[in-house]
């Protein structure tokens, strides 16, 4: 296949063809190439700058937010403890929330806010009575917790029809992921956006 660019000419090699046909481009490629089509970058900045501030989002040692990777179960957990405000009574009773939960695969960091969670019926267990710490939470999970915290009956809905029901409440963010894995930055939005429309059941203010 040849290119022609003025008085130039390029002769693509087959394997070169294939690598452009394979060449994709993350959201933050995107952003900087097409900066002015991105107006869910400046909803998103939103997002992440009120959960920091707020204390729900913490970045690790470095201060990063690792805002592209995933979240764990153990530490979705984590989130909603700080999106409730109650981090602090959670650390001042450790024995009490570690000991709540029958679940057996808690590391001990995790067992006092998933405990909490438990507790609060925010997050269940599996069948076999193990909780999944390090499985990855995917957009169903997030969606279903994100319900629960806003106080929606699970009654009207079920983990199958989460993501339609979040839709249908007005929490969905309007660039929605499209994969299975739900990344830190889509589950900022989908708080934020929870903190936006379901104010009165929100028990933090952003």
């Amino acid at each position: 296949m040849r290119k022609v660019d003025g008085s130039h000419s390029h002769v693509y090699a087959k394997s070169e063809i294939e690598s452009k046909k394979k060449e994709t481009l993350s959201f933050w490629e995107l952003k900087r190439k097409y900066d002015s089509c991105f107006d869910y970058y400046d909803e998103h900045k939103l997002a992440i700058d009120a959960l920091t501030s707020a204390g729900i989002f913490v970045g690790n040692a470095d201060g990063e937010l690792n805002l592209q990777k995933g979240l764990t179960r153990s530490e979705l957990a984590v989130l909603l403890t700080r999106l409730n405000d109650m981090e602090g009574a959670v650390r001042e009773n450790l024995e009490y929330y570690a000991s709540v939960a029958p679940f057996s695969d808690v590391p001990a960091w995790a067992a006092p806010y998933v405990g909490y969670c438990y507790e609060e019926g925010l997050m269940k267990g599996y069948n076999d009575n193990t909780f999944g710490s390090n499985d990855a939470v995917n957009v169903k999970m997030a969606s279903t917790v994100i319900l629960r915290q806003a106080g929606y009956v699970e009654a009207d809905w079920s983990y199958d029809t989460s993501i339609e029901r979040l839709r249908s409440a007005g929490i969905m963010p309007k660039f929605w992921p499209t994969g299975t894995t739900a990344l830190r930055n889509d589950i900022a939005m989908m708080i934020y956006y929870n903190l936006l429309h379901t104010k009165s059941n929100a028990k933090r203010s952003i």
